[in-house]
Parts: C-alpha cells; sequence; structure tokens
C-alpha cells in the first residue's frame, strides 16, 4: 500500500519516522525545504509535479470564476440575472471581486493540483500534517472523491466561517457610516467646480488622486499614466477637465497620518483635479442606500439556496461552507461599492457635461462603473492602455455571452502585439481597438536609437 504525505508543518522526527515506515512525503510548502534538507529527510514537493501545469491550474480558476455567474443561484436564474442597477448587471463587478479578492479560486486552484497530484503519485491512502484546517479539508474532499482513503486531522467547524461572516458585515456597515460622512463633506465643501461655458468641448479625463507626479525639469505636476495627453488635448482646442478618484497617498505608502488626514480633507484648491467624493452628494447617498438595502436583502435569501453547495464546488470537491464569507464580501462590501461608484460617475457627467471621457483601467470595477454610466448618459468613452497585457488579465477576458460587459467605445493601445492578445481575450469589441502607440515608449525608443 502506497502512503503519500502532504508535508506542512511538523517536527523533523516525525517526519523521518513516516519515512522509515515507507510513506512517500510530499512537502506542501516549498520554503520548508531547508529544515528537511539539512536533517537528510527524503521528500519531493508539491510544486514540482504542478510546475508544468500552472498555467492550467490558474486556467481552472479563471474559468470556474466566469462559470460561476451562469449557474442557476435562485428560482433557476444566475447571479448575472439576479442583481442589477439600472439595466446594468452587478455581476461585472462581482466577477472582479470573486477573482481578485476572496478565497474561491485559490480553493480551485488547490483542489485542481490535488487531482494532478494524485494522478501522478497514485496513492492508495493520504495524510496530511501541518496543512491550513481549509487546505486539510479540501485534501480529504478529494480524496474521498476519488475514492482514496485519506487520514488526517478532525474536520473544520461553522464557527469560524460564522464569525468571518459577521465580521464582513460589521465591515459593511462601517462602509455605510463613512458613506455618509463622505456626504457631509461633499456638502461643506459646496458644489463642485464646473467648466465654463465656451465653445471648446470637453474632455474629461478620469484620474486616480495617487498618479500625479511633480516634474523634475519644469516643476509642473503631470499625470502618472496620461501624462502629456492632458496637456496636448488643450492644444487640440480642446477642455481638459480631470477628476480623480481614490485616495492621494499610494497605498504603499498610506499610513494612519495619512488616512488621518484624508478624512479630515473637506476641500482643496490646490490640486490640479477635483475629486470624485465632491460629487457625493445627497442623492448619491439615497441612491447608493436604495441600493445596498436591495444587495442585502438579496444576499439574505442567496445565502440560505441549496444551489450554492453546487455553485461553490468544482471537479465533485464541494467547499461553499469555506466560502460563506467569500459570498458575503463579493456582495455586501464591493456591489454598494460599485452602485456608489456609477452614481458618482453619473453625477460627474450631470455637472461637467463632457462631449468624450477619456479613462484607464477601464476594465477594473471603477472603469466598468465609468463606462455604464457613460453609456446610460449617452456619453461616448475612450480608454488608453497603461500597462503591459498579459495572457491571465482575467479582466480582459470575455466570453461570447458577455457582449454586455461595459468597454469604452474605444480603446488606444501601444501596438499590434497587445490588439492580437484582446481579441484572443475575446474583446467583445474588436473593430474599438485602435493602434496608436505610447507617447512615454515612443519617446523611450527615439531616445535609444539616437
Amino acid at each position: 500500500m502506497k502512503t503519500l504525505v502532504l508535508w506542512g508543518e511538523g517536527g523533523l522526527e516525525a517526519a523521518r519516522s513516516r519515512h522509515d515506515e515507507g510513506a512517500a512525503l510530499l512537502l506542501w510548502d516549498g520554503e520548508r525545504s531547508a529544515a528537511l534538507d539539512a536533517a537528510g529527510i527524503p521528500y519531493r514537493s508539491a510544486s514540482s509535479l504542478t510546475a508544468g501545469a500552472q498555467d492550467a491550474i490558474d486556467e481552472a480558476a479563471m474559468s470556474w470564476t466566469k462559470d460561476w455567474g451562469r449557474r442557476p443561484l435562485l428560482d433557476g436564474r444566475s447571479f448575472r440575472e439576479l442583481f442589477a442597477w439600472k439595466g446594468v448587471s452587478l455581476w461585472w463587478f462581482a466577477e472582479l471581486y470573486l477573482h481578485h479578492s476572496t478565497d474561491a479560486p485559490r480553493h480551485v486552484r488547490v483542489i485542481e493540483s490535488l487531482h494532478r497530484i494524485l494522478d501522478a503519485e497514485a496513492p492508495d491512502e493520504v495524510e496530511t500534517v501541518g496543512l491550513s484546517p481549509d487546505e486539510t479539508l479540501l485534501v480529504e474532499r478529494t480524496c474521498t472523491s476519488r475514492g482514496v482513503l485519506f487520514h488526517g486531522p478532525r474536520r473544520l467547524t461553522s464557527f469560524p466561517a460564522a464569525r468571518k461572516v459577521a465580521a464582513v458585515v460589521r465591515r459593511s456597515r462601517w462602509n455605510a457610516a463613512k458613506a455618509i460622512v463622505t456626504t457631509a463633506k461633499a456638502r461643506l465643501a459646496g458644489p463642485p467646480p464646473a467648466p465654463a461655458e465656451a465653445p471648446e468641448p470637453t474632455v474629461l479625463f478620469l484620474s486616480h488622486a495617487a498618479f500625479w507626479r511633480t516634474r523634475e525639469e519644469g516643476n509642473d505636476e503631470y499625470e502618472h499614466y496620461f501624462d502629456r495627453v492632458i496637456p496636448a488635448a488643450a492644444e487640440q482646442g480642446l477642455r481638459p477637465f480631470v477628476v480623480a478618484v481614490g485616495p492621494r497617498a499610494a497605498f504603499r505608502r498610506r499610513g494612519r497620518r495619512e488616512q488621518v488626514a484624508e478624512w479630515l480633507r473637506v476641500a482643496s484648491a490646490g490640486d490640479p483635479y477635483v475629486h470624485v467624493n465632491r460629487y457625493s452628494g445627497a442623492r448619491v447617498h439615497q441612491q447608493v442606500r436604495m441600493a445596498t438595502a436591495m444587495i442585502r436583502a438579496g444576499w439574505e435569501r442567496l445565502r440560505r439556496s441549496p444551489a450554492l453547495v453546487d455553485a461553490f464546488s468544482y471537479r465533485g470537491v464541494a467547499f461553499a461552507d469555506l466560502a460563506e464569507a467569500d459570498l458575503a464580501s463579493t456582495m455586501l462590501l464591493q456591489l454598494p461599492w460599485a452602485v456608489r461608484c456609477y452614481e458618482e460617475m453619473a453625477a460627474v457627467l450631470a455637472s461637467v457635461r463632457p462631449a468624450v471621457v477619456c479613462l484607464y483601467a477601464e476594465s477594473s470595477g471603477w472603469g466598468r462603473a465609468a463606462v455604464a454610466a457613460c453609456r446610460a448618459a449617452g456619453i461616448p468613452t475612450v480608454a488608453i492602455q497603461h500597462g503591459i497585457v498579459y495572457p491571465k488579465y482575467y479582466s480582459y477576458r470575455h466570453a461570447p455571452d458577455e457582449s454586455d460587459t461595459p468597454v469604452p467605445d474605444a480603446t488606444a493601445l501601444f501596438g499590434a502585439s497587445a490588439r492580437r492578445l484582446l481579441v484572443h481575450l475575446g474583446h467583445p469589441r474588436p473593430e474599438s481597438l485602435v493602434l496608436t502607440g505610447s507617447p512615454r515608449f515612443d519617446e523611450l525608443l527615439e531616445r535609444a536609437r539616437s
């Protein structure tokens, strides 16, 4: 009988004992290899069995997320059909959070990896030592689904999941309280500035407050991604107007002092932009409150649906009990935020009345909300590529049935390779992808050639 021991944390003597008894040790976490190497205990690493399949494992997680939005959850309807705001499916925002900010895709990766390990090793029984409780449970269930004997610690209770869900509910209520403060600050600051009446059309640039820099040679401020595009628009007879989202301090530099300063700040006349919070007035708050109540009621219904057991499963291995907080945070944290982004953008458009909106990170949550609001207002949108497009770029992946995903009317790309990849990933409007190059990279190339 072949015994496979998935080794996480444990004493070296125990590891040596299991090896001497004939068990094969498979190191679960490669970072713990030094101790086994020093003790001279033979082992193999789990990563050595899955290294060549990592792309396939990541594809499995991305496909699972996409499929989750199509699964029937309540009354035969999917998440995409159940939850919408003003004609826009909230799935386009939920999928980003579910894939990037919850453990559910990680569970899928673990299950897929385990299946590949079991295929390669073909053990008669499997043990776990020192794995996390959720990983141990996934190993047990994967082995059971394949008829492999499993030995390991006792299974999880429901208490940790309940505590995590309660923490999400508290955080969602705290977010609602912060939204009230934002509305109060917007009222104290007064009406946001708007472009003066003029014959020139206004181009609204949607920026991020943390991405403004000061140029060394001229001491002038510029936006890190738009860079020279904003002044170039003015040179072409257009009127640039910049609205910024997000905190003013970059995430990695944002400590407690920066957070407090952000909270106390009402308005600033010296900024090269108008912050979107200035538009978060009473009407925006009312709309977000209505949406939040709808979302919370939907979550209460959905969390009790028997269909979740099948929805939160992969290759016959269920993990719905591990994903309760994932569902709660996706719905209670992400969706009210998405509605707020949509409503704030709608307020911006009503105030600024631009002829066109220019943005980057258009496939992000804020980008999708902005595009959806512009689409509802009949205002065209142009996106500018702001980074490298790669095959695993989840938010650029679109299936044939996702033609209603909020995408810009035109997207300016660095070159043909980016266009080919976006078309390959299923962009719903290939004809909207235009090649413009990148001013920054073009300048760098010119310098390199000179």
